[in-house]
């Protein structure tokens, strides 16, 4: 939920229909690596260790490659897996964080006439759902770009 690897958004072409250049870089930080490795340990143990998972789980195998994930497994055969089948929600935050990208009042620096309002100004990542926070940040920009 707090990832602190840290991804990039270029610009493709000056034309603005080119897609911009979008690297999530997913995964990149050992800090990543480890926190889902233990996550990945933790619940292979509640699966594969409790009556209730034994109930309910066989063995956990990724078909496609036979890639099979057991409580003895290797760190990296755990990264294999992430980078494999891994994904994201993309609930993506900080591309252009307040105080980097965009000044106090959501304007980009550098760039006339142009504001952000939405997750990518938040400044760090937040470990929950991302509506209150953009609700608030919401209510903030109307005050801001109203001028009250």
């Amino acid at each position: 939920m707090t990832p602190t690897s840290r991804g990039t958004v270029k610009l493709a072409s000056a034309d603005p229909s080119y897609p911009p250049l979008v690297d999530p870089n997913g995964y990149a930080a050992e800090a990543d690596r480890c926190s889902m490795r233990e996550g990945i340990r933790q619940m292979l143990r509640l699966m594969l260790e409790t009556a209730e998972g034994k109930d309910s789980v066989e063995d956990v195998v990724a078909t496609s490659s036979q890639l099979e994930l057991t409580l003895t497994s290797s760190d990296e055969d755990i990264d294999e897996y992430v980078r494999t089948f891994g994904a994201t929600a993309y609930h993506a935050a900080r591309i252009a964080a307040m105080g980097d990208v965009v000044d106090g009042d959501l304007k980009v620096r550098g760039i006339r006439g142009l504001r952000v309002v939405d997750a990518s100004v938040l400044p760090v990542s937040i470990a929950a759902h991302l509506q209150v926070p953009l609700y608030a940040l919401a209510e903030q920009a109307a005050d801001i770009i109203l001028g009250a």
